[in-house]
């Protein structure tokens, strides 16, 4: 495990926020939901209440890691290309297909993925 330190200079909020949500991302991938925001802030040296000045709660910061591994992957010339008449369906579903596997299959994506359907609740 790599300690990322964002403490140590002066970043702009946006910067900072940036840092801490791709560490997260990574933290876990590794790690599940059930990983501690302590952990979190240790890896990123920091301290928690520093997290939470960012994300109110781990709940808000588990929901800006979903958008940043699911939905910031979407593309909109994907629902361009599916709704192209011009060209035949199979062909269509085979580029989307191609296209959507080279964005999610990623480590994070599909260890979230899998940490989230575990978590699940019935």
């Amino acid at each position: 495990m790599v300690q990322t330190e964002i403490h140590r200079k002066r970043l702009p909020r946006e910067e900072r926020e940036r840092l801490i949500l791709e560490e997260a991302v990574r933290f876990f991938a590794e790690n599940g939901f059930e990983g501690q925001t302590r952990a979190l802030a240790d890896r990123l040296g920091v301290t928690q209440p520093l997290l939470y000045r960012y994300f109110p709660d781990k709940d808000s910061l588990i929901s800006r890691v979903f958008d940043e591994v699911y939905l910031k992957r979407w593309r909109p010339e994907w629902e361009v290309m599916l709704q192209d008449r011009s060209r035949p369906l199979a062909d269509r579903l085979v580029d989307f297909y191609q296209a959507y596997h080279a964005a999610i299959f990623k480590s994070e994506f599909v260890r979230i993925f899998i940490f989230a359907g575990l978590k699940r609740e019935h």
